[in-house]
């Protein structure tokens, strides 16, 4: 490991959380360019297994998956206008509680219920979009949809290199766009 210190090889977050005697204390260099103000820091999540931290991140796709084959029948049923009116404001609040959640369980229920409404806000969205528009522009604006939505990533990306390490200043901008 070029680069690193004793000290460094030493400081890893196994020998953190075994308490291993070589370390006295140990604190996260936000002046470094890789040190992210997240939910790993501010859950103290240092210590938790890493499936269990990648589980949080991973119950919007739960929640998304149970729903993606029966949610969107919702719309047909019941029509799009309102039903996504209404998730719109239930999102507004899982958007909401994702900013201000008090503790990783909580954070992790929200989660999964935004991807459990998340079949409404993408699939029925989209229908109704296609369908109030023109079908000489349905082609283009589908395509451009779906190009914008994958950009936002490749956006998140950017952000988190040149803007700010803090996610919630971007979770904020999300929420101006929500």
């Amino acid at each position: 490991m070029s680069g690193l210190t004793d000290q460094d090889a030493i400081c890893t977050s196994e020998n953190i959380c075994a308490k291993d005697p070589r370390i006295r204390s140990w604190d996260i260099d936000w002046e470094h360019d890789n040190s992210l103000h997240n939910w790993h820091h501010q859950f103290d999540l240092m210590c938790w297994p890493k499936a269990q931290i990648g589980l949080i991140s991973s119950m919007f796709f739960f929640g998304w998956c149970v729903t993606l084959l029966w949610m969107p029948r919702m719309g047909d049923i019941y029509g799009r206008k309102w039903l996504i009116a209404y998730n719109n404001l239930l999102c507004l609040g899982f958007y909401l509680g994702v900013m201000f959640a008090p503790n990783v369980y909580f954070l992790a229920a929200v989660i999964f219920l935004w991807g459990f409404f998340n079949s409404i806000r993408t699939n029925v969205n989209f229908l109704f979009m296609m369908e109030l528009m023109p079908s000489n522009k349905q082609n283009f604006v589908g395509t451009f949809w779906n190009c914008f939505e994958g950009c936002i990533n490749l956006f998140a990306t950017f952000y988190f290199m040149f803007v700010s390490t803090h996610w919630f200043n971007f979770v904020a901008i999300g929420l101006i766009f929500q």
